[in-house]
């Protein structure tokens, strides 16, 4: 539908907002929009659902594909390779981190 619409050469956006999915495509609209107009937009929207696709297969990774963390690479316009280090840490390194200061303070003062 979007793809559609910044077709028309008529259609002037004025904004965009939208929940879920509808708001991953309104980020990565505007990102596109910016940089390149209509075609920017249809370009990035394109390139976004593809690695959606592609990072949606992959079933052995250390941390889910949501929509926060696909739509966060693509509007820093980092690739998944460049941005998965730091990810792993705040997902993983980060998660555990927490769960040894929890163990650690529930054995000290007991469960809480």
């Amino acid at each position: 539908m979007l793809d559609r619409l910044l077709e028309e050469p008529r259609l002037r956006i004025e904004g965009i907002s939208g929940t879920s999915a509808g708001a991953m495509n309104a980020a990565v609209l505007v990102d596109g929009y910016a940089e390149g107009g209509a075609t920017g937009a249809r370009a990035r929207l394109e390139r976004f659902w593809e690695s959606v696709s592609v990072l949606s297969a992959g079933t052995l990774d250390s941390f889910p594909h949501n929509g926060a963390v696909v739509t966060l690479l693509s509007v820093c316009g980092v690739s998944h390779r460049e941005g998965y280090f730091d990810l792993f840490m705040v997902a993983i390194v980060g998660a555990l981190i927490a769960l040894a200061a929890v163990i650690l303070l529930g054995s000290a003062f007991g469960s809480f």
